[in-house]
């Protein structure tokens, strides 16, 4: 039986080099920036001609212009930034600060130099900015906190170039994710009401004065990346099942209705992108041995995801474009240290079946023939001619 499937893997092996070599597939594509980052990159974002990157760096942040490095040091309240964001044509910071446990600050660069804004943010335990995100003529800053410059601010802040101010009840627990669909600002987190209201609960809506529940027909369990495209709400690590409908960890929302973007092979969302009209996932995916897990960029074909380039062996925490390429970051040391960009003329260009019906024949690892679309397979090859896995998308 051994025999029988290890002779398997090896026909499938051959049928999956011919069909690459005649329909095309993405090899690695994935390229170094600069030789890398030393640590962690959690957040980037395109600000005066550069590409910022924060990080695991202490009390740093780091830019890229297409050929060098440049630190900028002197985030002393943020031993890890984690956020960007900009307001009035300025880069603002926010993070974490263990070291001190209960205290962290969000910062601004001026002329190069790093200043805080607004006081400390203060929490028992961690206190932390995990997202800031521009929104009307404010910032908002969402993460652990229960106090900011000595005032009762649950959890999220807004920031109106003077001061913060409590946005309503705030919420009770850990704001992890922000964003904004026709003009509505959303947050996600472990949060399970707001002020007495415990309809708000993984997700929530602003509406001006206060959280409310995102939709009272549907209690979500879990909720993190958002993402406006193309008129509707893309909501990330939804596990739910909503109208009868799995949404297998993207539920995709037209301000009435839900349906799917997810599939089985996804585990996490850490970020939506949207790039020259494509829309990208950072992700997680659920290996064949379910005590492993691999790490890719997936591109949105309009019914499925596509793999680009090779994986990644820890966490891709978050997608930019800069230079007209794709960049991530994350927790990976390989194929590159923390930071890669995606250079398209490294990989063999992907296959684009617009008109054609055709099908093509492939063998199992039982040996049994199978027939598929072509562009429904994910092939993980190795250059030592192994294969790792074989994915359906749905």
């Amino acid at each position: 039986m051994i025999g029988h499937i290890l002779s398997s893997i090896k026909l499938l092996f051959c049928i999956t080099i011919l069909f690459l070599s005649s329909v095309g597939a993405n090899a690695q594509g994935w390229e170094n920036v600069g030789g890398g980052l030393d640590d962690n990159v959690y957040d980037m974002i395109k600000y005066d001609g550069e590409l910022f990157v924060g990080g695991r760096f202490l009390y740093k942040a780091k830019s890229w212009n297409g050929t060098n490095w440049t630190t900028y040091n002197g985030l002393y309240g943020i031993a890890f930034p984690l956020t960007f964001t900009i307001y009035e044509d300025t880069l603002y910071a926010g993070g974490d600060f263990p070291y001190s446990g209960s205290e962290s600050k969000v910062y601004r660069l001026v002329s190069g130099t790093w200043e805080e804004v607004g006081g400390i943010f203060d929490e028992l335990q961690w206190s932390s900015t995990k997202k800031l995100i521009t929104y009307d003529t404010l910032i908002i800053s969402g993460g652990r906190f229960t106090s900011i410059n000595g005032n009762l601010i649950n959890n999220i802040g807004a920031w109106d170039g003077n001061s913060w101010s409590p946005m309503g009840d705030g919420l009770n627990d850990i704001v992890l994710n922000l964003g904004i669909h026709e003009n509505v600002l959303y947050a996600t987190g472990e949060f399970t009401a707001s002020g007495s209201n415990t309809s708000v609960q993984s997700i929530a809506r602003w509406t001006g004065s206060n959280w409310e529940c995102f939709d009272s027909a549907v209690v979500f369990n879990s909720a993190y990346a958002l993402k406006s495209y193309q008129g509707n709400l893309l909501i990330g690590n939804v596990w739910d099942t909503i109208a009868g409908i799995p949404m297998k960890g993207i539920a995709n929302w037209d301000g009435t209705n839900y349906t799917s973007m997810g599939d089985t092979i996804i585990k996490n969302v850490h970020e939506f992108w949207d790039f020259n009209g494509e829309l990208f996932i950072a992700a997680d995916l659920n290996g064949v041995d379910p005590w492993i897990t691999d790490r890719a960029v997936l591109k949105w074909t309009g019914n499925g995801w596509i793999q680009i380039g090779g994986q990644f062996n820890e966490w891709i925490m978050c997608l930019e474009d800069y230079d007209n390429m794709l960049f991530c970051g994350g927790q990976y040391s390989s194929p590159t240290s923390h930071i890669a960009r995606f250079n398209p003329t490294l990989s063999i260009n992907e296959f684009h079946n617009e008109g054609s019906k055709q099908l093509i024949k492939v063998v199992d690892l039982l040996g049994r023939e199978t027939t598929l679309k072509p562009n429904t397979l994910l092939f993980y090859i190795y250059s030592d001619g192994s294969i790792k896995k074989v994915i359906i998308i749905d």
